[in-house]
């Protein structure tokens, strides 16, 4: 498995960074003309209806822009790194814990296979963030009639892996190739589960600062796996 290095890390940064302006700018222009043009037909209208209604479009929009601010802020931060001892296979709990009940109204089972890993140094939140993020995925991925998502984790040569595999409806090649692009996100907007595009490309920010790599295969129709690989020796700060 190769690990990139920390000057390939910051030159892949500085690639991101190039295209962020333009982004940000499409993105918020996307919702102030939103917000505009409804404050102009809330100005103009007479109906109270109609006015309740521009109203509701412009504070939906409003939050719209606070989350993209909120996964701006977490991406321009997931350099800084707070390090601590943690048991990898509790964390994954932790973070099984936390979305149960989501997971048990979509009718998902949770198939744990652990293996016996001594506690390793890492952000213990910035990790647990990535491991929600792959959940919520694989969570968001599995139709209505329900599904299954195996968590396994492993260490071979010094390297932990942590996967999280499941059975939904898997990625395009297209969208596969793109990803990890800030941004970019293959959620369904019919179904309720529109992204900012921003949770993947924060999560391997998170892990190639801890010196690791993350890594998918899919198959459409046959479900999605995520590898998460970590060095169990590490040596800090790896930043600044």
């Amino acid at each position: 498995m190769h690990i990139n290095s920390k000057s390939n890390i910051k030159l892949d940064e500085e690639k991101s960074l190039e295209i962020f302006a333009g982004v940000i700018a499409h993105e918020f222009n996307n919702l102030l003309s939103g917000i505009q043009a409804w404050a102009q037909i809330g100005e103009k209208e007479k109906d109270e209806n109609n006015i309740r209604k521009a109203f509701k479009s412009i504070n939906e929009a409003c939050y719209k822009g606070t989350i993209l601010v909120k996964s701006l802020l977490n991406f321009s931060k997931s350099q800084e790194l707070d390090i601590t001892t943690t048991n990898i296979n509790d964390l994954l709990d932790e973070t099984i814990n936390l979305l149960a009940i989501q997971l048990e109204k979509k009718n998902i089972t949770i198939e744990k296979n652990y293996s016996t890993i001594q506690n390793i140094m890492i952000d213990k939140g910035k990790i647990y963030q990535v491991f929600l993020n792959l959940l919520i995925n694989a969570r968001d991925a599995i139709e209505d009639r329900g599904g299954c998502i195996k968590i396994s984790t492993s260490v071979k040569d010094k390297l932990l892996e942590v996967s999280f595999s499941d059975n939904g409806k898997g990625i395009s090649k297209e969208n596969l190739r793109n990803i990890f692009k800030p941004f970019y996100s293959t959620k369904d907007k019919h179904r309720g589960t529109l992204g900012t595009g921003l949770g993947l490309s924060i999560s391997r920010d998170i892990i190639r600062h801890h010196r690791g790599e993350i890594l998918v295969e899919s198959a459409e129709g046959k479900g999605t796996t995520f590898y998460i690989v970590l060095p169990m020796e590490q040596s800090f700060p790896l930043v600044g």
